[in-house]
């Protein structure tokens, strides 16, 4: 590398997210009411996902979030049913918006896990090029948590991982009967992305991952950007195998256990190769803000945190999770 700074890390390894502190962020200056008590943010009329700090922010946004943000309210216009709201008043939602709202904010909270499970499994079942031509999508089968109040909704446990995998987009539409008209509804949003991250030297395409969530008959429709390897790491297909599986199994492990992980800028251009698990805690009156089990995975002691002595226990590789994740990241 050229440069010891971390935007040069960013830049070699693109697909590698920066940590975020906290989930309640403005979405164009990324301003937090963590760090600025007077900042106050509020939620998009339209979609009543995207903050925004000020008018000025929102309107400065708006030329990209109104692709995504029309694509929201026309998704709650077609789902606006009996069916569906008794099943979202069954799990403790009021409506359509706040369990768009809270399976957002699961996302943002488990940007890395749920990043590095998409790209593990495109490489562990064929390659860039296998799933970018013809065309797949990966689906992610989510099991929405248990009735809690609004208030006590862990943004890191308000759903579990149930199953991932891969189906082609000709299969997608053939059995799906309404899955071109969304497809073809989404190709502004796809358009904006692949412009976006096009600009960089690496970029391969986008994989669309579609998010069902068991029990509402309800899906959401993402696209990860997908990069080619700055400097290919020459393994064995066996090793290969063994770092791509631990890394699944990290993902979800991390996932199901409520403990996301996040890459640390504080650590170092090589912090923002690997991740740390974390939890996400909050004072009374105040968001909910991620903060590190340990500084180090070696510092890490087991016997402190069950779930993630049963994930570790399942990796194979026979490496650190830290040199698993650096491994991964060149791969």
């Amino acid at each position: 590398m050229q440069s010891n700074t971390w935007e040069a890390v960013v830049s070699h390894f693109p697909d590698v997210p920066l940590s975020v502190p906290a989930l309640r962020r403005c979405h164009h200056c990324a301003r937090a009411q963590e760090e600025d008590p007077a900042t106050r943010l509020r939620k998009c009329a339209g979609c009543s996902r995207a903050l925004y700090c000020s008018k000025a922010c929102q309107k400065a946004a708006w030329q990209k979030h109104k692709l995504v943000c029309c694509d929201a309210t026309d998704f709650t216009a077609r789902n606006n049913s009996g069916q569906l709201h008794s099943g979202l008043r069954s799990l403790g939602y009021s409506d359509l918006a706040t369990f768009t709202n809270t399976l957002q904010e699961f996302m943002e909270a488990h940007t890395w896990a749920l990043r590095s499970l998409a790209k593990a499994h495109v490489l562990r079942s064929g390659g860039l090029d296998w799933v970018l031509n013809p065309p797949k999508m990966l689906y992610i089968f989510l099991i929405p948590a248990s009735v809690l109040g609004l208030s006590e909704r862990n943004p890191a446990r308000t759903f579990r991982l149930k199953s991932h995998g891969f189906v082609s987009l000709a299969d997608h539409a053939l059995y799906n009967s309404r899955a071109a008209a969304d497809w073809m509804r989404s190709q502004p949003t796809r358009a904006v992305a692949a412009e976006l991250y096009g600009r960089h030297p690496l970029y391969a395409g986008l994989l669309p991952v579609m998010f069902d969530v068991e029990g509402l008959n309800m899906t959401f429709l993402h696209n990860y950007p997908l990069f080619r390897p700055f400097h290919p790491q020459t393994l064995s297909e066996p090793t290969k195998n063994l770092v791509l599986d631990d890394i699944l199994e990290l993902s979800a492990g991390s996932i199901n256990a409520g403990l996301p992980l996040r890459a640390v800028e504080e650590a170092g251009p090589m912090g923002l190769l690997f991740a740390l698990p974390g939890r996400f805690v909050r004072s009374q009156g105040s968001s909910w803000t991620w903060k590190a089990l340990f500084p180090t995975w070696a510092e890490y002691q087991r016997g402190e945190h069950q779930e993630l002595d049963e994930t570790l226990d399942k990796l194979k590789a026979g490496i650190t999770p830290s040199e698993t994740m650096i491994v991964f990241r060149s791969l």
